[in-house]
């Protein structure tokens, strides 16, 4: 009788502990998530001049009014008649990717524990027309982001 009670208590004490361990886990699986960034402003559509897509910043992101001017303007972004947004720089940031073909593109943004941000895209795979280009633009703050794909951001003083 003592020894399957101590049997008993000994499954109990390693339940508890399995069941403890579990919990930090989870918890440690919880801080490890990837911080959730939202985008202030966006836009996304296709055009008809694959020229344009030249504009397209090559590091999928920009920290310079005069490319998101440039953007706004040979893009159309916006709906007929919308302001253009004012971007305050030295704490936001815009995200350009661009995919070919009538196709539609998706951002995929993670921003890990060192401060990097991943920038990633996907696309829907209609056929290339060769004609056409699909776009997403859009603005996030620049808060706890110190690079963008391992390069740094440039200082505020600095152009980009």
């Amino acid at each position: 009788m003592i020894a399957s009670l101590k049997l008993l208590a000994a499954v109990l004490a390693a339940s508890a502990a399995c069941a403890l361990a579990a919990g930090l886990a989870d918890a440690r699986l919880a801080d490890a998530q990837p911080k959730q960034i939202e985008f202030l402003h966006k836009w996304s559509g296709k055009r008809d001049n694959r020229d344009l897509m030249k504009l397209a910043p090559p590091a999928k992101f920009t920290v310079s009014a005069e490319t998101f001017d440039r953007l706004w303007k040979e893009w159309s972004l916006g709906e007929k008649g919308d302001k253009k947004p004012n971007i305050d720089f030295s704490k936001q940031m815009v995200i350009v990717v661009v995919t070919n073909g009538p196709n539609s593109v998706r951002p995929g943004l993670k921003l890990d524990d060192k401060e990097n941000l991943t920038i990633n895209a996907s696309s829907t795979l209609v056929a290339d027309d060769g004609k056409t280009f699909g776009f997403f633009v859009g603005v996030i703050g620049r808060e706890g982001i110190e690079a963008v794909n391992g390069t740094p951001l440039p200082k505020l003083n600095e152009k980009k």
